[in-house]
């Protein structure tokens, strides 16, 4: 949800901005928003179901989409239940993935997906690379407007430290992190205790 925010508000933009010295209030005021925007989650295992609260937190509605998903279990959830991953895509202002990589997953987000997601959409990726055809996002933002928020990458090191040479970070409207997003200090108790 923090790259849902960092995007929203050009968090990184506006930080590289005053580190330069660069005072521009006016340019970094335009943000659109996110009360009333729609999140579209493509995975409603453990960490989707939690982006359900955190959206709603902030006024937005949610539509999913997951293999093990039915349109009961949605309206239990509080979310609009999408048919596969393109209706998502066409219906959310923000698609969060959230899958596990498999041989079903493997390039699950493709250049169709990407057609379908609406101009200056915002697009987060957290679950893993390979889920992603970053070819087809790289278009998207390059032609569509499409924003995007990373922390994972299809040929990201394995180990703590290391070369990284990944285009998709160099694109404008593209923010990429490193892989941490459960390397909190709460996280790491977390795991231990239900281990």
């Amino acid at each position: 949800f923090g790259l849902i925010l960092a995007l929203d508000r050009r968090i990184a933009d506006n930080v590289i901005a005053l580190r330069q010295g660069t005072w521009n209030k006016g340019e970094f005021s335009k943000s659109r928003g996110l009360l009333g925007r729609t999140l579209g989650l493509i995975g409603l295992g453990r960490i989707g179901r939690e982006m359900i609260p955190r959206a709603k937190a902030f006024g937005m509605p949610v539509v999913a989409w997951s293999r093990s998903l039915t349109p009961e279990a949605a309206k239990e959830l509080g979310v609009e239940y999408k048919g596969s991953p393109i209706e998502v895509a066409k219906a959310a202002d923000v698609v969060s993935v959230h899958v596990a990589a498999n041989a079903q997953t493997r390039g699950l987000i493709d250049a169709n997906f990407f057609d379908a997601m609406r101009p200056g959409s915002y697009f987060i990726n957290t679950s893993r690379g390979e889920v992603v055809d970053e070819v087809a996002l790289g278009w998207a933002v390059r032609s569509n407007g499409v924003r995007a928020g990373m922390d994972v990458f299809a040929n990201e090191p394995t180990g703590n430290t290391g070369e990284f040479a990944d285009d998709i970070v160099k694109l404008d409207g593209v923010y990429g992190t490193h892989h941490i997003g459960a390397s909190t200090n709460q996280a790491q108790e977390a795991i231990a205790a239900e281990t």
